[in-house]
């Protein structure tokens, strides 16, 4: 990876706090972090790596052993963000399968967070 390359995500994901902070939402920039290796994959840049998937496997870790406000946060985060940076739909539900996972939950952007 490139210096620039590396100085515009590390801002890019800076942007990203201060917005989620701003909007109160305290839960979104730990989500951000643990998915931010899943970026290239989920915009069509790449394969997924295994960075990807410990991170998604990390906040499932999370989500599972939270209450029910922090999973709703997560999963507005989720679909926020997503379409903040431009999420590949397909991609994005492919990642339960090349990570050896299983959700609970469909990934669609239209997805009840309370429910």
């Amino acid at each position: 990876m490139g210096r620039s390359n590396l100085i515009f995500e590390l801002v890019f994901l800076a942007l990203i706090i201060a917005i989620s902070r701003v909007n109160g939402n305290y839960q979104c920039p730990n989500t951000i972090i643990k998915l931010f290796p899943c970026k290239d994959f989920l915009m069509g840049k790449g394969d997924i790596s295994g960075h990807c998937c410990n991170g998604v496997k990390g906040l499932m870790k999370i989500a599972t052993f939270d209450n029910d406000l922090k999973l709703q946060s997560i999963c507005e985060c989720l679909k926020k963000e997503a379409l903040t940076i431009g999420v590949i739909e397909e991609r994005a539900k492919q990642i339960p399968q090349l990570c050896n996972i299983s959700l609970s939950i469909s990934i669609d952007p239209n997805v009840d967070c309370k429910k």
